[in-house]
């Protein structure tokens, strides 16, 4: 009758890992992937030959990878 009880606390406590840890995690990382390739066109197109863009073109960048990331978090019910 115990081993009923420790197996279904240790699913619990599994699933509860994945679902608080485990799952955010890896919504966070495919999220930062999601705003990094939104961004990479766009910085192409701002880039002059050398490759470098000014501050407040990659201000914009910033603030356009932000509100895509931050998009992409609340779609998956995530607050940041």
């Amino acid at each position: 009758m115990k081993k009923k009880y420790i197996i279904a606390i240790g699913l619990v406590l599994a699933f509860l890992f994945y679902w608080f840890q485990w799952r955010p995690s890896e919504i966070r990382v495919g999220c930062y992937d999601s705003a990094k390739e939104y961004i990479l066109p766009v910085h192409g197109r701002m880039s002059n030959a050398e490759g470098l863009i000014s501050n407040k073109e990659r201000q914009i960048l910033q603030e356009a990878f932000e509100d895509s990331y931050i998009t992409c978090l609340k779609g998956h019910g995530i607050n940041k």
